[in-house]
């Protein structure tokens, strides 16, 4: 059983790492058409209804914007620079096996 549990933890990180690089994706296009990343100076939690997420897909960046898949356990962050030239991307790893990324609510990534 304990195994099981790794390996479905494994698959959740898998797909969070999936999603962060959609979150990527979305925000180089919606920087190449618009200029400039959405601009949140607070940190927002992505929750498919947030300013951000909005500016995604309202820029048609992003059909649908994806959620953590223990949300709201976890969740993934958005915050840029008040110019929206830079922007961090937050989230969790259950398991020490990304490479790159360490277990817990540590990992970021920004472009």
């Amino acid at each position: 059983i304990a195994s099981f549990g790794t390996v479905q933890a494994k698959a959740r990180d898998a797909r969070r790492m999936e999603d962060v690089q959609t979150f990527q994706k979305a925000l180089a296009l919606y920087q190449i058409t618009g200029g400039s990343y959405p601009i949140s100076v607070s940190t927002t939690t992505i929750t498919g209804t947030d300013s951000v997420s909005l500016a995604l897909t309202g820029a048609e960046a992003i059909s649908t914007v994806p959620k953590d898949p223990l949300s709201p356990q976890y969740n993934y962050s958005y915050s840029s620079n008040s110019i929206g030239n830079d922007y961090t991307v937050a989230f969790c790893v259950e398991t020490d096996t990304v490479k790159n990324y360490a277990a817990g609510c540590v990992n970021s990534v920004s472009p």
